[in-house]
């Protein structure tokens, strides 16, 4: 019982600390989105566009679909108030799937910032 405890405890930990890994990305996309947008932010911007689109003909939740579009529909520096202040109460569950991030999806592999997956 007490290795069953402690492989529990474990993954408790290692999945908080891909949660907190996760919303520490959206609030580093979230100051870099307050200066002016340069190329490469507008880019990373229409990606996010491109991903959403691919989730439609996909299993993704229209949940997610519908809140992600009102975020990146707002000027970039009001997306970083709606990625970093939970305005929809959805605050782990968007950065887990995020159109944001490299993949669309934050991992361990995949929680970077800007780049396209490899797919692109």
């Amino acid at each position: 019982m007490t290795d069953l405890l402690s492989a529990r405890r474990a993954a408790l930990e290692a999945q908080w600390l891909l949660e907190a890994r996760r919303l520490q990305l959206h609030a580093e996309l979230a100051i870099r989105l307050q200066d002016p947008l340069g190329d490469a932010d507008k880019a990373l911007l229409q990606r996010a566009a491109t991903r959403i689109d691919s989730w439609e003909r996909g299993p993704c939740s229209q949940l997610y679909i519908w809140a992600w579009r009102r975020i990146l529909r707002r000027p970039a520096e009001r997306i970083t108030r709606y990625i970093v202040e939970d305005r929809y109460g959805l605050g782990n569950a968007l950065a887990q799937i995020s159109p944001l991030l490299e993949g669309g999806r934050s991992t361990p592999d995949s929680g970077r910032i800007g780049s396209p997956p490899p797919s692109f």
